[in-house]
């Protein structure tokens, strides 16, 4: 566990009051532990007006600690979505595979591939890479690999790929690449 400590700012939506905390790796991955709700020192007001964090990048001890507590979550709204980066695909292929990992979290894990390879699908006129052979070609090949990570797990986790909560764009772009039914 890293010693750094992350920065959250907050500002009064009502005075402009602004004030700062440090936290610690651990408090500071998580939504639950990150969460600062006590009024304004100088006026008393609940409403924020901003809120700023810093979050650490992704790691087997945060990982671990998520895989295992139903409670926690790093990002408690499209949690799937921010674990869907490149950097983080061992670690989501880990702690899928790992049988110490809770079914709930197992099913974000498989949620956050299917982002991740809905992210890199050669689509035509939706890449943010268009212009961009290179680009375009390295995700095709992540694309490939986060495809053949999943097709290999399907049989394993029969009830995850029809509990999936994904956006319908993204289930539209990823399911035939599964060959799953797109469900209405």
């Amino acid at each position: 566990m890293s010693l750094k400590k992350y920065k959250n700012n907050r500002s009064c939506g009502t005075c402009g009051y602004s004030e700062s905390r440090f936290l610690s790796e651990m408090a500071a991955a998580f939504d639950q532990t990150r969460q600062w709700d006590s009024p304004c020192p100088q006026c008393g007001n609940k409403k924020w007006e901003s809120l700023y964090w810093e979050v650490p990048d992704l790691n087997p001890g945060l990982m671990e600690k998520w895989s295992r507590d139903e409670g926690l979550c790093f990002m408690c709204q499209e949690e799937e979505t921010s674990l869907a980066e490149k950097e983080n695909l061992p670690l989501l292929v880990k702690y899928l595979d790992s049988d110490r990992t809770l079914n709930s979290k197992r099913k974000r894990l498989f949620e956050a591939l299917c982002v991740l390879l809905y992210d890199n699908i050669p689509i035509e006129n939706r890449s943010a890479h268009k212009n961009n052979p290179e680009k375009n070609k390295a995700d095709q090949t992540l694309a490939g690999e986060v495809k053949g990570i999943l097709l290999n797990r399907l049989d394993f986790f029969p009830e995850i790929k029809h509990e999936l909560y994904l956006e319908d764009h993204i289930k539209e772009a990823v399911y035939p690449e599964l060959n799953l039914p797109i469900e209405q």
